[in-house]
């Protein structure tokens, strides 16, 4: 092995205030994963739960309130969208003044911005009835979601820059852990009310909501404690500050857009035009399918800082190189979860939502192949932010959803097909857009040739196939159980550890390996001696 590739995995990038630590950035994406399976646990546990005790049509209320939150990062994101990026540069280059000013110029136009979406979104429940089509019975419940998620979401906005110290100092394991007490803790609540007051979907919005008021107190306590920076000074505020950033969350407003209603639009066609079963049938999988997707998010999340900090120091291989092993990594990542919930689908439908849920199977199916796509460029949405091309990204992401949107539309209105339509409509233009668009953008951001990409999708898909062929037999098998499902699911998951470990690592992987071995091992039996 070269020097230069010993060097690569040892040594972080130097005169930074922003470490790029390889190992660490593993550390903070593992702890990241650890957070985000919790979140898993419980959608399925209240998916299960309530959907045995009360009406599909009381349970309808909650995907269509959470799908109405999607318009709430469109009244912040004009601002928000920059500040993470910026902070982290400015610490990048040991600029503390620079931060003290970003936060000073953002913060008064969040408060204002703050107020006036509180004002539209307790207007919107008054009127929840006729604008988003609730049935009488449920309207007061309605009402008192939507109102608790609005003033929560208003709070967060309003504290964002003060919590960017976690991504400052890349405290992410830190991050997370207080991340599973908030979970914690709006489980305890939940089932408390549940208990206490008997089943009913509203719990579920007033123990997240509680929980998130708790975790936002501590988060923002905290990151001020690591970066004492992140403050208000009168006497820093600059309204060039504040137009750069408004500039660049401009076009992170389009993203944001996509993002937000790549999966909502279609609970929301479904909610106007679909059933009450369509709606629980695709809400479920797009639940699944974004707690997945999330969790690979979360994983990735620890390594922005480090992006910024090789475009800002030029250090164009670097990059190059990490976006390589992302692609593959983002593909082993996602398909251990996503193939077994794809090839195991019918059991897994009939399981958490029963019998008369059996599109739901289809649906998800459907969803989880969006993986296969959109992973080998999975860092390109961070990677915009990183290298200033977030205009190119996001508008193209929004032209996407739109044509998503209008075909989800043409499959309800035109063809019936309900939620498999929206799902397929949904997997049709996402497939399309990431192969003629998003992956030759990634190509052109970092500087990566085709050839090098088409091997690192390769590598990232060969441990899957081995796995395919056990989980296939047992869903052959046919019996939807539990123990067997989980039995099926564990099996397949060590012949993909088995496939990958044997014939899919590098030197560079192999070496990773050993060096998270030489760290955990040690401390197991140090815990073992004690």
């Amino acid at each position: 092995m070269s020097d230069a590739s010993n060097r690569e995995r040892t040594e972080p990038v130097v005169h930074t205030h922003v470490e790029v630590d390889r190992m660490k950035v593993m550390i903070n994406g593992a702890s990241s994963v650890v957070a985000r399976l919790l979140n898993v646990f419980v959608l399925v546990f209240i998916f299960k739960y309530l959907l045995g005790r009360i009406s599909p049509e009381e349970f309808a209320i909650y995907p269509i309130m959470m799908s109405t939150m999607v318009v709430a990062p469109f009244f912040f994101v004009f601002f928000t969208g920059g500040v993470s990026r910026y902070v982290v540069a400015a610490y990048a280059v040991d600029d503390r003044q620079k931060v003290t000013e970003i936060v000073t110029s953002i913060t008064p136009l969040l408060v204002l911005t703050a107020l006036a979406f509180v004002a539209g979104g307790l207007t919107l429940a008054a009127f929840a009835g006729p604008i988003l089509a609730i049935p009488d019975a449920q309207l007061g419940m309605a009402r008192t979601m939507l109102s608790l998620l609005v003033l929560s979401y208003a709070l967060q906005m309003i504290a964002l820059p003060f919590g960017v110290g976690f991504q400052v100092r890349q405290r992410f394991v830190e991050w997370n852990i207080l991340g599973l007490m908030r979970d914690a803790l709006r489980i305890v609540i939940l089932f408390a009310l549940l208990a206490s007051q008997g089943p009913a979907v509203i719990w579920v919005v007033v123990a997240t909501v509680s929980a998130d008021m708790v975790h936002l107190t501590v988060v923002t306590i905290r990151s001020r404690m690591m970066a004492p920076d992140l403050r208000v000074s009168a006497s820093s505020f600059q309204w060039t500050t504040a137009r750069t950033l408004v500039s660049f969350g401009l076009w992170t407003t389009l993203g944001r857009l996509a993002q937000v209603f790549y999966i909502s639009a279609g609970t929301l066609v479904l909610g106007r035009y679909g059933t009450a079963v369509d709606v629980v049938n695709y809400y479920f999988a797009t639940a699944l399918f974004q707690q997945i997707n999330g969790l690979l998010t979360y994983a990735r999340l620890p390594l922005q800082p480090s992006l910024v900090a090789m475009h800002t120091l030029a250090d164009r291989e670097r990059l190059r190189r990490t976006a390589l092993r992302g692609a593959t990594y983002g593909l082993w990542a996602a398909l251990l979860v996503a193939l077994p919930v794809a090839i195991m689908s019918d059991d897994i439908a009939t399981i958490v939502l029963g019998p008369a849920h059996t599109e739901a199977a289809t649906v998800l199916s459907l969803l989880m192949a969006i993986f296969l796509f959109s992973q080998p460029a999975g860092l390109l949405p961070m990677l915009a932010v990183a290298t200033g091309e977030v205009r190119a990204f996001n508008l193209a992401a929004l032209m996407s959803t739109i044509a998503s949107f209008l075909a989800m539309i043409v499959a309800v209105l035109g063809f019936g097909t309900g939620a498999v339509g929206v799902a397929t409509s949904l997997f049709v233009v996402t497939a399309l857009a990431q192969i003629v668009y998003f992956w030759p953008m990634q190509l052109r951001v970092t500087g990566m040739t085709s050839g090098d990409f088409a091997r690192s999708i390769l590598r990232g898909m060969i441990p899957a196939t081995g796995a395919a062929v056990v989980l296939a037999g047992a869903a052959a098998y046919g019996t939807p159980d539990l123990t067997t499902l989980i039995a099926a699911v564990a099996v397949g998951g060590i012949v993909y550890a088995i496939i990958l470990l044997l014939f899919c690592l590098d030197t560079a992987d192999r070496a990773l390996v050993q060096r998270i071995r030489e760290r955990i091992l040690p401390q197991l039996r140090r815990t073992q001696a004690a």
